[in-house]
């Protein structure tokens, strides 16, 4: 009992401090545990996330079933005829996946950091990191779960849509003050988290051809 109450207190405490540093509150990012302990601890956001990457799984198997949507689905699973698994193998084989590109990044940016002469903040902003990636995962998952509303209705797409970019300026920010990186090293530092995403999904989908 007393671990989960710990546990609760620093995710809202790490929760605050990542609204604090969005909205430039001074000195927000006190609230995150940089520590080698915070920083260990981080890494539960993923289990926070599981319900999240639960919800976006059956947004895409419910998709992948629609003979009219297959056509928008990555490249392994666009048709009926090729996703010939259960929804069960495909949900847990997702959340691997999604739970190696939480782990790979870290692991890349702790290399990239220390070409960048920024190795002292790794801790920091890995914790940071790993902790907007809940409401970042939350507002990227929006538009996928409600991508038949869009379709019904065109002109919600395009506010849909701006929640990524709302999810993408969380996570550059966090990556610009936690990192204390120019503003183009920030975009870079995206760049780096979405090319890992893309790699490991269209991986995912080649094994499943």
């Amino acid at each position: 009992m007393n671990q989960m109450r710990g546990f609760w207190e620093e995710f809202t405490e790490s929760m605050r401090a990542v609204v604090g540093i969005c909205l430039n509150r001074p000195n927000a990012e006190k609230g995150l545990d940089a520590s080698l302990h915070g920083f260990v601890n981080s890494f539960f956001a993923f289990i926070v996330l599981i319900p999240l990457f639960t919800l976006l799984c059956a947004s895409q198997w419910d998709i992948a079933y629609d003979p009219n949507l297959r056509e928008f689905l990555a490249p392994g699973i666009s048709s009926q005829d090729t996703l010939n698994i259960s929804f069960t193998f495909f949900l847990w084989t997702r959340l691997a996946v999604s739970l190696i590109h939480f782990l790979a990044f870290p692991a890349a940016m702790f290399a990239l950091t220390s070409m960048l002469g920024h190795k002292e903040n790794y801790f920091g902003f890995i914790v940071g990191w790993n902790w907007a990636s809940i409401p970042a995962s939350l507002l990227f998952l929006l538009p996928v779960v409600l991508f038949k509303v869009t379709l019904a209705a065109p002109l919600l797409a395009f506010p849909l849509m701006a929640l990524w970019l709302v999810a993408l300026w969380i996570l550059w920010r966090i990556t610009r003050m936690l990192l204390k990186t120019e503003w183009l090293t920030s975009i870079g530092v995206l760049v780096l988290w979405g090319a890992l995403a893309t790699f490991f999904d269209l991986l995912y989908s080649a094994l499943l051809v």
